[in-house]
């Protein structure tokens, strides 16, 4: 009896202890899947700055600020935040401090073409639009630089301010061949048409749309440009025309819709 009795608890033992050992080993497992990774400190930086890319993107500049400024205090030589930082203090109106971030952007990495073409952008709005000028050629002397359509229409607004609407023609022409989804050049070009003399106007216009004249996007977006511009009958050519080109495509469906608003 005894006997029996000794085995049969170490029977209720055995399985108590066994169920214990199998909870603590499933414990660990699931401690195991949910612990997180160390993230470096590089990574960290870099997802502040991204996070700070996506606040600017939805207008939350201010949420920005605390997220690039704690970047560029443990990386001073982290150029694109100081241009970052730059680009928001200028969406809020604070001129200076974005001069600054972009010049000290432009010391640590004089290759970072992006800061130089804000810092004519806010030379132009200054109306320094001789610095404006030489910040924007520097731009495009970067034969690497990727958007070189950026400084030219930004060259051409500056030809605009300044009364030279054929140079303007022919900077957004040039921005329009290198990049023809960048909206900002036809509404640019559509300005220096209004400037320039009719049979100037006329020629370039004719001159830039034979050359295009497949191009689904060069008439989708001028067509847009010279609606914002309250030009309908040019408008609805070139919407038109985008039509024509592939009545099937995403883009055809867009100059329908936006035909509808002027027909």
């Amino acid at each position: 009896m005894k006997n029996r009795c000794v085995a049969g608890c170490w029977r209720r033992f055995g399985q108590v202890w066994l169920g214990a050992a199998l909870a603590s080993v499933l414990f660990a497992a699931c401690t195991e899947t949910v612990k997180q990774p160390k993230v470096s400190p590089e990574r960290e930086l870099t997802n502040r700055y991204n996070l700070a890319q996506v606040y600017l993107s939805q207008g939350r500049a201010k949420e920005a600020i605390p997220l690039l400024e704690e970047v560029t205090r443990r990386d001073p030589k982290h150029a694109g935040a100081h241009n970052l930082l730059g680009v928001v203090y200028w969406s809020l109106g604070q001129t200076q401090r974005a001069r600054d971030e972009y010049e000290r952007s432009l010391e640590i990495d004089p290759y970072l073409t992006d800061a130089r073409v804000n810092l004519g952008v806010l030379f132009s709005e200054a109306e320094d639009y001789e610095r404006a000028r030489e910040e924007f050629q520097l731009a495009l002397e970067d034969r690497t630089y990727i958007s070189p359509e950026k400084p030219l229409v930004n060259l051409a607004v500056n030809d605009i301010k300044l009364g030279h609407p054929r140079e303007a023609l022919v900077r957004t022409e040039e921005a329009i061949r290198r990049n023809p989804l960048y909206t900002p050049a036809y509404r640019v070009f559509v300005d220096a048409l209004r400037q320039a003399d009719p049979e100037v106007a006329g020629v370039e216009y004719r001159t830039l749309t034979r050359e295009l004249a497949r191009s689904q996007d060069f008439h989708l977006n001028l067509g847009e440009a010279f609606l914002k511009k309250d030009d309908s009958r040019r408008a609805r050519f070139h919407l038109e025309k985008a039509v024509e080109i592939n009545p099937s495509s995403v883009q055809a469906g867009q100059a329908r819709k936006v035909l509808d608003t002027i027909r």
